[in-house]
């Protein structure tokens, strides 16, 4: 059973094992995507150009992903 650190046992809600970080982090970033402010900060012209500049450095990159597959 799961027992929080009585230091942050209020905010504490998952252990150090590997599912749990992976729980929390899943958990995080949907609360983070659900913020209004959050909606577009992938999206845009200065993401696209940022996108583009690191494909262009990175060519081979997927190329050797799929591979790996």
């Amino acid at each position: 059973m799961f027992t929080p650190d009585p230091r942050s046992r209020h905010r504490q809600l998952f252990c150090s094992d590997p599912a749990c970080k992976k729980a929390s982090k899943a958990l995080s970033q949907k609360y983070w995507h659900a913020k209004p402010e959050n909606r577009n900060y992938w999206r845009g012209p200065e993401q696209v150009e940022r996108v583009r500049a690191w494909r262009k450095a990175h060519p081979r990159y997927w190329k050797r992903w799929v591979r790996k597959r």
